[in-house]
């Protein structure tokens, strides 16, 4: 337990637990700004998103970001940009299958987020709030996306079904 030093007039904030099983929760309010016909995206949100990850391809699929543990649902790490749009076009169907969420860290415009939203058809989508979630993957060397973060933990580009997954390993 410690206690941070109060701002002027501010009293100290105490912390009483601390443990690493903490989580964004961007993940969570993506339910909450998801729907093309919303106004705005969420009070305070100011565009553009910019990150330090870059659009590109996962070279080692399955790299571990997250402890399995924190995770309740999968995440989707992506951008506006229009490679990121066809992958989500792609693995659209397996991604609503698993109840996944879009985590959005790059955006030109609130009306880039918001056709995002409109292409994701169901899938949720949030703005990425904090750099934590980018810190975590550059950590783990995951510099890009659009990746899936399953609830393994690991990042993925490639986002099989059974089928698609048998078809990979030349069975008929």
């Amino acid at each position: 337990m410690w206690t941070a030093t109060a701002n002027a007039g501010q009293p100290a904030l105490q912390q009483i637990h601390g443990s690493d099983a903490t989580v964004p929760v961007a993940p969570y309010l993506a339910a909450l700004v998801g729907g093309e016909d919303q106004q705005g995206v969420m009070q305070g949100m100011t565009f553009p998103l910019r990150t330090s990850l870059r659009q590109g391809v996962l070279t080692t699929e399955g790299v571990a970001v997250f402890n399995a543990r924190w995770m309740t649902q999968p995440i989707v790490v992506m951008g506006t940009d229009w490679a990121s749009l066809q992958w989500l076009q792609l693995h659209q169907d397996r991604l609503r299958g698993l109840g996944a969420a879009v985590i959005v860290v790059a955006a030109g415009s609130e009306d880039e987020f918001k056709a995002l939203q409109r292409a994701a058809a169901g899938v949720p989508v949030a703005p990425a709030q904090s750099p934590w979630l980018e810190s975590r993957m550059r950590a783990a060397g995951v510099a890009i996306y659009p990746v899936l973060i399953d609830l393994d933990g690991r990042a993925r580009q490639i986002i099989f079904d059974g089928a698609e997954a048998d078809l990979g390993k030349g069975t008929p």
